[in-house]
């Protein structure tokens, strides 16, 4: 049914449940697995004197996050890619949609916190931006200790 799946990851408690769903999923699917870390780099332009070594220390902590995610992969017999992008002029939701219509993924994994409302407004939501504006399905994964199930219906 799916065999190929993006999942974009950041580190994050939400994220590692999507993380971890999408490489389930990825077993059971014998698919095709491509992780995906967005370093967002316009905030970095206030610190002008020192944007290439603070750029560097957020590309490696990049790089540890998909180093990461390939690994947990391993571990579960799932050969996985990982791709570190970065965006000065997109919002991150635009950048891995951007990254999904080059990949085109059969399923979209990605981690929620699952705000609703004024917290998602505050607070971004990319994984509803992302399922808004891609033509593969999203699934949103809410991490374990949110009180809510870790698999939920892709939309």
């Amino acid at each position: 049914m799916y065999g190929k799946i993006l999942c974009p990851v950041d580190g994050s408690d939400p994220s590692n449940a999507g993380m971890f769903e999408a490489i389930e999923l990825a077993a059971e699917q014998q698919a095709e697995l491509l992780f995906i870390h967005v370093i967002d780099s316009g905030p970095l332009a206030m610190y002008l004197p020192m944007t290439a070594a603070v750029f560097e220390c957020i590309r490696q902590a990049g790089q540890e996050i998909l180093d990461g995610a390939i690994a947990a992969a391993g571990e579960r017999g799932v050969k996985a890619e990982a791709r570190l992008l970065t965006t000065s002029n997109n919002r991150v939701s635009s950048t891995i949609a951007d990254e999904a219509a080059r990949y085109q993924p059969d399923l979209i994994v990605m981690g929620t916190l699952g705000r609703h409302g004024m917290g998602r407004a505050l607070l971004g939501g990319d994984a509803v931006t992302v399922a808004g504006t891609t033509t593969a399905p999203v699934l949103m994964v809410k991490s374990r200790d949110s009180g809510a199930s870790a698999r939920t219906r892709p939309i």
